[in-house]
């Protein structure tokens, strides 16, 4: 029997890109959407997280110089967040629709 209390959670979509889709993604995200804010999070031991513009998070997940990506968005209306990991063989896209995730309990 289900537990009544737990709340489901919105689907989550995942990819492997290489590098055209990669660049494919940015260019879709820079003139389809509204991007809100991307975050570039720091390799263990390397400098500290920071704010970048699409393309300099691009860069840096080709050079290795980052670990992941997070690119907060709208598009049509819905709020998304997309996770882009550095991996070997291209780069593992996570996408979930942000305004669909349960807020925690007050």
């Amino acid at each position: 029997m289900p537990d009544r209390n737990v709340t489901p959670l919105p689907p989550v979509f995942e990819g492997l890109l290489d590098d055209d889709r990669l660049a494919q993604l940015i260019a879709d995200l820079s003139s389809c959407t509204q991007v809100l804010h991307v975050q570039v999070r720091s390799r263990g031991g390397g400098s500290a997280d920071r704010t970048a513009t699409l393309d300099e998070a691009a860069a840096a997940l080709r050079a290795g110089d980052t670990r992941s990506v997070q690119i907060r968005y709208r598009y049509e209306g819905a709020a998304w967040c997309d996770t882009l990991l550095a991996q070997t063989g291209g780069v593992r896209l996570i996408r979930i629709r942000q305004d669909l995730v349960p807020s925690p309990a007050s």
